[in-house]
């Protein structure tokens, strides 16, 4: 393809993305804290997050890089789009929150050059395989030429085999919409032949289970994400191995995956380990061999310099410069006895594991873990509220003995929680609080996404949900205002901007307004702080 060629298909993919805009929300697995805490587990020595340069291509409208901004004023932020839409709105959101540490600009990736500099944090998320090949070589380029000496790069695209059989139902809507040109006509044309071909086949085999599948997945999904990733002039998948071979001609390695869980064959049906460790210990090969066996259709792959040299020899005594979230539930409330001997089973969410212990130092760790979806802690305050929570259980020496032994012993058996998947690390933590301050205060960020929908991004780099009430009492936190205070601004609103109202009847009167604010302020400020907006 020639650089012409090339320009015209990308302009044409940027003129795509303006007349239907993707809908972008944020990634906690592209965040430099799981960028860096996953290169440090290796061995390498990435910058610190909160210091770092940070580079996004194909950022749509900054919708994962802003918040990054937003929490990490010391760091530097830039990302590109095609899509004159996407970085308008961007630009908006970097005015309106006042984001002096970002930048998102309209260009291309085929002309990124080298002269912007090192970056520490490159990810390029949801861009590989939509993308013609020279733009696919230079992305790859730009990963060498502007990654800094120990930075990350974080690339995602479709994979095989997952994507085989997909690309024949892609082949087939396409082929079915070829001489449409209104998008939504296309949209419902492409669920329509995949309903038709769901029905006339039925459930038998693989093919009628793929159909079917394809079904459901596209009457969940948003009109522009059909027209993008189904649609789309560009959809090339790549085996792992592949990718991993274009990498390194452009001399970059293989780090990791974001989730060091499904990296590991000890975590597939004993026959499957069996099986795969006979193929030897090289980690792309038996990476490939566990995408047969899940079918993979998607992966998020970390990339660093040739040069670097890395550790895949997992050191527990790591653990203890990250911080932990975990997937263990909170026991409900009188249940956790911390007696010597009283067996308690810690439940995992998404059915990963079940954890028993008997020991009041094992249950006080699991029990300091569990919650911790948002929030995270270190490994001294780990061992310290632990410790804590355990002493009044500690009867007689031989309880204490033990004790001191799982304490020393607590890094290994962090290994093995994240080695599992039931915990997970980061480099730093992000400033939040779960409980409603007397002055509530969420980001600037957050409250300017509230004004314009349903989305708005907590300070755990998560998107969540709100409805109408939430968002108003959201953009009324800005850390200046009590809960009174937010009651008396609320019931100031115009009528029309309440979008509340008693059963049967609309707000007429101040009073009522302020009353029916009471009762939801009340109970929405402890909402948003449970969901980590504060």
């Amino acid at each position: 393809m020639t650089t012409s060629t090339a320009n015209e298909t990308t302009r044409a993919t940027g003129a795509a993305y303006d007349e239907t805009p993707y809908v972008s929300i944020p990634f906690p697995e592209t965040h430099p804290d799981k960028l860096c805490a996953m290169a440090r587990l290796f061995g390498l020595e990435a910058p610190e997050p909160a210091r770092a340069r940070v580079l996004e291509l194909g950022c749509g409208d900054g919708s994962n890089l802003l918040p990054m901004a937003q929490h990490a004023p010391d760091a530097r932020f830039l990302g590109i789009d095609l899509s004159s839409r996407h970085v308008a709105s961007g630009q908006a959101a970097i005015s309106a929150c006042r984001l002096a540490n970002a930048e998102i600009r309209q260009q291309d990736v085929l002309e990124f050059s080298a002269s912007e500099g090192k970056f520490d944090y490159i990810i390029a998320h949801g861009i590989f395989s939509w993308v013609p090949e020279q733009v696919r070589t230079r992305l790859l380029a730009i990963c060498r030429d502007n990654l800094s000496e120990n930075g990350v790069a974080f690339v995602s695209y479709n994979t095989f085999p997952g994507w085989g059989m997909r690309m024949a139902l892609r082949d087939m809507l396409l082929f079915h919409t070829q001489a449409l040109q209104d998008t939504r006509a296309k949209v419902q044309q492409a669920r329509a032949l995949t309903a038709l071909l769901a029905d006339a086949v039925g459930t038998e085999g693989p093919y009628g289970l793929l159909l079917q599948q394809e079904l459901a997945r596209l009457t969940g999904s948003r009109e522009d994400f059909v027209r993008h990733d189904l649609l789309g002039d560009c959809n090339q998948p790549f085996y792992f191995h592949e990718f991993i071979k274009l990498a390194a001609s452009v001399n970059l390695q293989y780090l990791s995956g974001p989730i060091l869980a499904q990296m590991l064959v000890s975590n597939l049906p004993p026959r499957v380990q069996e099986t795969l460790r006979k193929v030897g210990n090289d980690p792309i090969v038996l990476e490939q061999y566990m995408d047969f066996v899940r079918n993979q259709t998607f992966r998020r792959t970390l990339l660093c310099h040739a040069g670097v040299s890395l550790n895949r020899i997992l050191a527990p005594d790591l653990l203890r410069r990250f911080y932990y979230t975990s997937l263990i539930s909170k026991p409900e409330p009188g249940t956790l006895n911390l007696q010597p001997g009283v067996v308690h089973e810690f439940k995992v969410r998404d059915n990963v594991a079940s954890l028993p212990s008997d020991s009041p130092f094992s249950k006080a760790v699991l029990d300091s873990l569990a919650g911790l979806r948002l929030a995270r802690i270190s490994y001294p305050e780990l061992a310290q509220t632990a410790r804590a929570k355990a002493l009044p259980f500690l009867i007689g020496e031989a309880q204490q003995r033990r004790a001191a032994s799982e304490e020393g012993a607590l890094a290994q058996g962090l290994a093995q929680l994240y080695m599992r998947g039931v915990i997970d690390i980061f480099a730093d933590r992000p400033q939040l609080t779960l409980t409603v301050t007397e002055k509530p205060a969420a980001t600037p960020l957050a409250r300017y996404q509230a004004t314009l929908g349903g989305m708005a991004t907590n300070r755990a780099h998560r998107s969540v949900p709100l409805d109408a009430t939430d968002r108003l009492i959201l953009g009324a936190c800005n850390g200046e205002r009590d809960a009174a205070g937010i009651v008396t601004f609320l019931a100031a609103l115009p009528n029309e901007a309440l979008l509340l109202s008693e059963p049967g009847r609309p707000i007429e009167r101040e009073p009522d307004a302020r009353a029916l604010w009471q009762r939801n302020v009340a109970t929405g400020l402890t909402k948003l702080a449970a969901a980590g907006f504060f």
